[in-house]
């Protein structure tokens, strides 16, 4: 037996990045363990990496007395590979002007409202490959692989095409441009000079639109890509198949009716409704509203305050301030929805009868094949027959790819949803409430820069560094 066995004994915790000495017995005279002893325990241990040098001398040092467990090494995590993602060439000839499709919490709406139009073959974006990161290394000195970045297939976007070798995209006609996280369209462009009125009307359009004043209330704007109105949105209703960009801001009088298949950037939303697919960026307050993002929702510029009314994001919530000095009621959900599960399974559902069809058509091509290898080419009604059947298993087979991808991702999110957190770079003021999944809990008191998750099934505050 080690001397130092009727004393310590070591764990290895977190995946053996890190080794704490717990105190097994009291130690009666000052001189029985030294830092030599300590440090030939622990590589008797297998304990060779990371040693905390200060940590052993202060054990040492204090060794009469009754010792707290202590961390007396660690590891170096891995760091994860970068994930795959798009470099968007505003202006293909302005290498200056370039930029991630993947945006930070600091949002600059002057350019995200100025997407200037592309010409016919123009280069619109690259995919940037993921990463594979960097090994760390735990308390046994054993390697410790990292997480390879998530990666995504680079698909042609409307009226796009694809370099496949450079992974670029390219402008097959003119327009202007709508981003996603994958892949980048061109759509035909709407274009208001003032606000949306009785001359203009409502608008429903197949490409982007651009409203370079407001938009009141009672008026309604629905396009097949982006969404940008220079002025303020009042209590319309405005549904985008892409990204909604208002620079502005929402007044939403508590009848606005604000969705996009992708994320929405503002200055500000007031009492509105909002719903989107991907994420919502906001640079100086959300304000008795109901929003909900997919992904995530970030408000940090400014006052950056979020108060009063309900604000659920799948993953991530993170504001200067949640709530307010007035106590006035806020509710945070983080954490797959319930409209989020269902909509997987509406998906999974999708994706079991798309495969059906495929093998089905598969099958019928297949005899067209064969007939056409006995009798020559088709003609008449056979012909036009395989070239349906064609068409339908290709488009039949990219759907069921992008369905497969997304309900990955879904999947992954609903999985990780115990990970999902809240940040407060300033601060948590009293009555607010903070919903995971079926945990609840309500705060009473203020919180100075703080990180809220659920842990171990127990909403817990820590304090950030």
């Amino acid at each position: 037996m080690h001397v130092v066995e009727p004393y310590l004994s070591l764990r290895l915790e977190q995946q053996k990045m890190k080794a704490i000495l717990h105190q097994k017995e009291k130690v009666e005279k000052a001189d029985t363990l030294s830092v030599e002893l300590i440090i030939d325990y622990l590589q008797t241990k297998g304990v060779t990496y990371g040693l905390l040098m200060d940590a052993i001398s202060t054990l040492v040092e204090n060794q009469t007395e009754w010792l707290e467990p202590i961390e007396v090494a660690k590891g170096i995590e891995p760091v994860k590979g970068q994930d795959a993602y798009l470099l968007i060439a505003v202006r293909a000839t302005d290498e200056a002007n370039q930029h991630s499709v993947e945006h930070s919490g600091i949002i600059d709406l002057k350019q995200v409202l100025d997407i200037p139009s592309v010409k016919e073959g123009e280069k619109l974006a690259q995919k940037v490959a993921a990463t594979n990161g960097e090994a760390g290394m735990n308390v046994l000195g054993e390697p410790v692989e990292p997480k390879r970045g998530k990666d995504f297939k680079l698909r042609i976007g409307k009226n796009t095409r694809i370099d496949q070798k450079s992974q670029t995209l390219y402008a097959l006609v003119s327009g202007q441009m709508s981003m996603t996280k994958k892949t980048v369209h061109v759509y035909p462009v709407y274009q208001v000079k003032g606000d949306i009125g009785t001359r203009t009307g409502n608008i429903d359009f197949i490409g982007n639109v651009h409203v370079n004043g407001n938009v009141p209330s009672g008026f309604k704007i629905i396009a097949g890509g982006d969404i940008r109105v220079n002025g303020t949105i009042e209590g319309a209703t405005i549904q985008a198949g892409g990204s909604i960009y208002v620079g502005a801001g929402i007044v939403g009088q508590n009848k606005s009716d604000i969705q996009a298949k992708h994320s929405l950037y503002t200055t500000f939303i007031n009492e509105g409704n909002v719903k989107v697919g991907d994420s919502i960026y906001v640079t100086q307050s959300i304000l008795h509203s109901h929003c909900y993002a997919t992904t995530e929702i970030v408000c940090m510029k400014g006052k950056g305050n979020i108060v009063g009314g309900v604000v659920s994001a799948g993953f991530k919530i993170q504001a200067n301030e949640f709530g307010n000095a007035l106590h006035t009621k806020t509710d945070f959900y983080v954490g797959p929805s319930k409209q989020i599960v269902e909509q997987q399974r509406t998906m999974e559902k999708q994706l079991i009868e798309l495969k059906d069809g495929i093998m089905k058509s598969s099958k019928l091509l297949n005899v067209l094949l064969e007939k056409e290898k006995r009798v020559g080419p088709l003609q008449g009604k056979e012909k036009i027959h395989k070239l349906r059947v064609l068409h339908f298993l290709k488009e039949s087979i990219t759907k069921r790819e992008l369905l497969e991808e997304s309900v990955a991702e879904m999947k992954e999110m609903n999985q990780s949803a115990n990970f999902g957190f809240m940040k407060a770079d300033k601060m948590i003021y009293p009555n607010v409430n903070v919903h995971f999944g079926k945990y609840r809990r309500k705060l009473t008191s203020s919180y100075s820069k703080s990180q809220i998750a659920l842990m171990q099934n127990e909403i817990t505050i820590s304090s950030l560094k």
